[in-house]
């Protein structure tokens, strides 16, 4: 691999990153807009479940996505 691989690869890992940072944020929106009207605890409570949920359906989606791309690669 010449340098010119390494730079290549190096953004991308970085745009990953970025991608992940961005879609961890939009996950903290949505959880907050769906914890509903809750005061306090009640609140935050309800934020971690619509979080989790969240989190959970990505990792599903990217699980998918990778197979499916292994299965193109072959």
């Amino acid at each position: 691999m010449d340098d010119n691989d390494q730079d290549e690869r190096g953004g991308m890992v970085l745009v990953a990153w970025l991608l992940l940072l961005m879609w961890a944020l939009f996950g903290l929106l949505i959880a907050w807009l769906c914890s509903g009207d809750g005061e306090g605890v009640a609140r935050w409570i309800g934020m971690f479940q619509a979080y989790f949920c969240y989190v959970w359906i990505s990792v599903a989606l990217a699980a998918v996505l990778m197979l499916a791309i292994g299965d193109e690669q072959r």
